[in-house]
């Protein structure tokens, strides 16, 4: 009974979907970590939300691919994997990159006059050249 009355009062109740400040479309950068060397890309990163789906599209190095990540309030998040078209990353003239994970989080204002922003985190394996490993993509920047 107390289980039930601790519930009532504190659960809440109907769908749970992602917010829709989420959705958008910006350049931005996305910062690519694999063997530990680093390089930035420009991407066109937009989003679609419905309900608790968000189609996070033009993710990879080249501003191709897309994914649909599920969550609800400011997050969403995806597993599965996803190879993205071959990339120049430093000496190499072709790495493939493999997300296995990704996700978005909209992070609001926290006092008036501040700016949204939005932050994409991806990882994976790279390969190319011979070489293949473990890679991180991230991007954080105003939305």
């Amino acid at each position: 009974m107390l289980v039930a009355v601790a519930c009532a009062v504190g659960c809440e109740s109907g769908p749970q979907t992602l917010n829709t400040a989420l959705a958008g479309k910006e350049i931005v950068s996305l910062q690519v970590n694999y063997l530990g060397l680093q390089k930035d890309y420009q991407i066109e990163l937009t989003i679609e939300v419905n309900g608790n789906s968000a189609q996070v599209s033009h993710v990879c190095p080249n501003s191709t691919g897309s994914l649909t990540a599920t969550g609800y309030g400011n997050s969403a998040y995806w597993s599965g994997t996803m190879a993205c078209p071959p990339v120049v990353f430093g000496n190499c003239s072709s790495v493939v990159m493999t997300y296995t994970y990704a996700g978005v989080t909209f992070n609001p204002p926290s006092e008036p006059g501040d700016v949204s922003t939005l932050t994409f985190v991806a990882s994976g394996m790279a390969a190319g050249c011979d070489l293949s490993g473990l890679m991180t993509a991230n991007s954080f920047g105003e939305w």
